[in-house]
C-alpha cells in the first residue's frame, strides 16, 4: 500500500507539535504489536470511559471528526472502521 503525503490528501497546513509527535509515537510504540482485534478491544474499553467522561457535545464532536477522515482511509481501513463503528453501536 503507497503511504499517502499530507500534501496529496489537502492538508499541507496541517501541523504536528512537538507534544503531538511525541503522543502518537507513544500510541504507536503501544499498540505496534497488537493485533486487530486487541486494538479494537482498546477501543471499545475507552469508549465506554469516554462516554462517562465527556459531555454529550463533546462524545459527539468526536465521532464527528471521525468521519470526516473517512475520505481519507483505504477501502480496508473503511472496512475496519465500520465494523468497529458497528460494535459501539455507532452504525
Amino acid at each position: 500500500m503507497k503511504k499517502k503525503r499530507l500534501e496529496d490528501l489537502g492538508m499541507e497546513e496541517f501541523e504536528f507539535n512537538q507534544e503531538d509527535v511525541e503522543r502518537i509515537e507513544s500510541i504507536t510504540r503501544e499498540f505496534k504489536d497488537k493485533s486487530d482485534d486487541e486494538i479494537f478491544m482498546e477501543i471499545i474499553n475507552l469508549n465506554e470511559q469516554m462516554e462517562k467522561d465527556l459531555s454529550y457535545e463533546e462524545y459527539e464532536a468526536i465521532f464527528e471528526q471521525i468521519e470526516s477522515i473517512r475520505h481519507l482511509l483505504t477501502e480496508e481501513q473503511e472496512a475496519k472502521l465500520d465494523r468497529l463503528l458497528e460494535q459501539l453501536g455507532r452504525k
